[in-house]
C-alpha cells in the first residue's frame, strides 16, 4: 500500500497534474483546428475539381 502523503505533496500533484491538463487540452484544440484546415482544403479541392471538370464535361 502508498505511503500516505501530506496535504502538500496532494496540493503539488494536483498542481501539476491541472498544468498537464491545460497544456494537452490547449495541445489538443490546437491539433483539432489543424485538422479542421485540413479537411477544409481537402474539401475545396475537391470542390475545384468537380467545378473544374464539370465545365469541361467531364464529371
Amino acid at each position: 500500500m502508498p505511503e500516505p502523503m501530506t496535504r502538500e505533496e496532494y496540493e503539488a500533484q494536483l498542481r501539476r497534474l491541472n498544468t498537464e491538463i491545460t497544456a494537452a487540452y490547449a495541445a489538443f484544440n490546437q491539433a483539432r483546428d489543424h485538422w479542421d484546415g485540413l479537411c477544409k482544403a481537402r474539401r475545396d479541392l475537391h470542390w475545384r475539381w468537380r467545378q473544374q471538370n464539370k465545365k469541361a464535361g467531364e464529371w
